[in-house]
């Protein structure tokens, strides 16, 4: 996982007046770059601008453990977790992203999340 900002024209990417904390590794949806150290992955949801129905129960898992409270947990380098929204009795905690694949993702390049980039 890359600590570092991206930058266009040499000047770091600020979205809505914010520095963007993270987002999905050259667009590819199952692993994440972050931006700073202590990111948690509801700034990941933030920052991609999506927002959980409150209706609905939220189930994490790290590395196949269930988590308590997920999305206020910081993210670490390499580790898989899965969020579950609603019945999480229907998933298989066996199809997770595994460590292999996110450093094969990582090693490709980074294009701070913009396709074609």
């Amino acid at each position: 996982m890359h600590l570092e900002y991206c930058a266009v024209d040499g000047k770091e990417e600020v979205q809505n007046n914010k520095v963007e904390k993270a987002h999905l590794h050259d667009g590819i949806g199952d692993v994440v770059h972050i931006h700073s150290k202590n990111v948690k992955w509801i700034d990941l949801f933030d920052d991609i601008n999506y927002h959980f129905p409150k209706e609905k129960t939220i189930q994490g898992y790290r590395n196949g453990r269930k988590v308590e409270d997920i999305l206020h947990q910081t993210v670490q380098p390499n580790e898989s977790i899965v969020i579950v929204v609603g019945d999480h009795k229907k998933i298989s905690l066996n199809d997770y992203v595994t460590t292999t694949h996110i450093r094969n993702v990582e090693q490709r390049g980074e294009n701070c999340g913009k396709p074609g980039l």
